[in-house]
């Protein structure tokens, strides 16, 4: 059986395209990916055309080791988002 690849969520509280903070945002993503990570971008709101966007509220159930990693940018403060960071 394959090893899984370690898991990576990016966190914004806000994810669109032509977004400077976004743009980080997307490129972090996608150089966890290119390390071997599975990298997935969590946002509680926004819109893309170029990256998938999960709710804040599955980050849970994404992030399960010890080995996962939690990343976030921190752009704005939402009390959702930390209190989903925080479980």
């Amino acid at each position: 059986m394959a090893a899984q690849a370690p898991r990576a969520a990016v966190i914004t509280p806000f994810f669109a395209d032509r977004d400077a903070v976004c743009n980080d945002v997307y490129h972090s993503a996608l150089a966890l990916r290119r390390m071997g990570w599975d990298a997935r971008i969590y946002a509680v709101s926004g819109q893309s055309e170029k990256e998938r966007t999960y709710p804040i509220t599955e980050l849970q159930q994404f992030i399960r080791s010890r080995n996962d990693l939690v990343y976030f940018h921190f752009s704005t403060g939402r009390r959702d988002v930390l209190e989903a960071i925080a479980r």
